[in-house]
């Protein structure tokens, strides 16, 4: 809840100064995933990625209406609407 909370005062800020929310989206993922790369590392886990056709159209999908689409949607609203009321 926090970090949702967060994150949505972070896309307002970020929109007062970028309207392209494409590139705004695209910045935060590629720092979120650096995040977790970071994190991985740290706490000594490797990576392993599955080979499996099944894993990858997964990942494809989810990646593509589960992240870019829904993200997009989102922040979209986000800036239509508000925060406050977005998140019902």
């Amino acid at each position: 809840t926090i970090a949702s909370s967060v994150g949505n005062v972070v896309v307002i800020k970020v929109r007062e100064q970028s309207s392209n929310v494409l590139l705004t989206m695209a910045w935060s993922m590629l720092w979120g995933s650096l995040l977790v790369a970071v994190w991985v590392l740290v706490s000594g886990q490797s990576f392993s990625m599955p080979s499996t056709a099944r894993y990858w159209g997964g990942l494809l999908y989810l990646s593509l209406f589960g992240s870019v689409i829904a993200f997009a949607a989102y922040f979209t609203l986000i800036h239509r609407i508000g925060s406050d009321k977005a998140v019902y």
